[in-house]
């Protein structure tokens, strides 16, 4: 059974940090000028470049964040349980667990 350092274990980002962060890189990494006498194909291969290498960016840093996080399966019992236990209660607060639930058959009657 292996033994997971979890105070080593990187941060995961936001969704707006890591767009930041992705959009960063492409930006640092790939062409930025656009000439206006460039063809239309060089046009549409620059901006598809700089579309694919975000997409493989985007791709690399959520791999490695999946890879990263250790599985519960191999993880020490005490904590599988905690996360099992903490995600069942952070869930169960979603609106959309809520809207699932079945109504109740009766109506309140107004009050008068």
């Amino acid at each position: 059974m292996p033994v997971y350092n979890f105070k080593k274990m990187a941060r995961v980002p936001t969704a707006s940090d890591l767009v930041d962060i992705v959009l960063t890189r492409t930006q640092r990494r790939t062409p930025t000028v656009v000439h206006p006498g460039y063809k239309i194909t060089r046009i549409r291969s620059f901006y598809m470049r700089k579309v694919k290498f975000t997409q493989q960016t985007i791709s690399d840093r959520l791999t490695a964040m999946l890879t990263d996080f250790p599985r519960l399966n191999d993880i020490h019992p005490f904590y599988a349980d905690l996360c099992n236990t903490l995600m069942t209660r952070t869930t169960t607060n979603w609106p959309s667990v809520r809207s699932t639930r079945p109504k109740p058959s009766w109506t309140p009657s107004p009050v008068t």
